[in-house]
């Protein structure tokens, strides 16, 4: 879905990869924290770091309110355990909610694809997308605009300055400066390829 794919990121210079055996059950407890696990790492292109600056592994599981990066040219696919996606594309920063049915884009671009209606918000510093049954892709533009381009079914953007409907195959921009509006008609696979 996104294009480019390849090289690292350093968010933080504590990288830590066991083998295996005990290493791994301690690696396990760091990043679950205690926690249930609501997300598990299905695809890492580059490096991707999630809790204390670990970088991520294919099959790690981590909790809700975990907060993940990707670095340039970095991509990371997260499934939750009903099956609803995220993937975070490069220099992206993402927060799945403690409560699990919301998160945070705080930066970079975020493919979303909710599974029976379990993921039903995802805030932005430009406003809010309330996910109606849908698949989207959400990416920051500048620091208080986000281009939001509907893939499958709808949703409704919000802001202090209103809300507006964006249906399937549509784009739409949602600023801090006015109110959203309906978009415009796109090809999604072209958008977010």
């Amino acid at each position: 879905m996104f294009a480019a794919i390849a090289a690292a990121t350093v968010v933080a210079a504590v990288v830590w990869r066991p083998s295996g055996g005990a290493g791994s059950h301690a690696r396990r407890a760091l990043l679950l924290g205690g926690a249930p696990p609501v997300l598990t790492v299905t695809a890492v292109q580059s490096h991707a770091v999630g809790r204390f600056g670990l970088a991520l592994q294919v099959g790690d599981r981590l909790p809700a309110g975990t907060v993940v990066r990707t670095g340039k040219h970095g991509r990371l696919t997260l499934l939750t355990r009903e099956g609803s996606e995220f993937t975070l594309n490069e220099k992206s920063e993402f927060a799945l909610s403690p409560d699990g049915v919301s998160g945070a884009l705080r930066r970079g671009e975020v493919y979303c694809r909710s599974r029976l209606h379990e993921i039903r918000r995802i805030a932005t510093p430009a406003g809010e997308i309330h996910l109606l049954g849908t698949a989207l892709d959400a990416a920051l533009t500048q620091p208080d605009t986000v281009a939001v381009t509907v893939v499958e079914g709808k949703v409704r953007l919000a802001n202090s300055h209103g809300e507006a409907i964006v249906e399937a195959g549509r784009k739409a921009v949602l600023t801090t400066a006015q109110a959203p509006a309906g978009g415009v008609p796109v090809d999604p696979a072209a958008e977010i390829s």
